[in-house]
């Protein structure tokens, strides 16, 4: 999403400040998840061109969100959010949109504890109650239907 930001939210918690207004949100290594469709296209023997399309599924798909400055209570409440739907055995939705509505993400996922490190984020300078450079990273597995 380069230029762009994206607004929404990520385990049914808004990504919003304080006052209510959509934080600036950057996807991570998004982009495989925005075209499900991947083609092919073979020429054979008497030159006919044959194209193959394959609908291809978002499950495994490894991404991450960096919200830039975000309350350190939208974390809190993420991360019980999270815990709960992981307690019940459920992913949990991550939905994301830019403004011009170019790029969407609208998926279940669970946390990348791997990519993260065994955490369910990572995070910069905490300065009057607000987080700089939330990073969070998820797997994608399945459409949020």
């Amino acid at each position: 999403m380069s230029n762009r930001w994206a607004s929404g939210s990520i385990a049914d918690i808004p990504v919003q400040d304080s006052g209510g207004r959509d934080c600036r949100v950057d996807l991570l290594d998004a982009e495989a998840l925005s075209q499900t469709l991947v083609g092919n296209a073979e020429v054979s023997l008497d030159l006919t061109v044959h194209t193959q399309l394959l609908a291809r599924d978002v499950r495994g798909i490894r991404f991450g969100v960096h919200v830039a400055q975000v309350p350190v209570q939208f974390r809190d409440d993420v991360v019980a959010s999270i815990e709960g739907y992981l307690a019940a055995g459920q992913p949990f939705p991550v939905t994301l949109a830019d403004s011009a509505g170019a790029d969407s993400l609208d998926v279940l996922a669970v946390p990348d504890w791997e990519a993260s490190g065994g955490s369910l984020y990572k995070r910069g300078a905490i300065a009057a109650g607000y987080i700089k450079d939330l990073v969070m990273r998820f797997v994608a597995t399945g459409p949020n239907a």
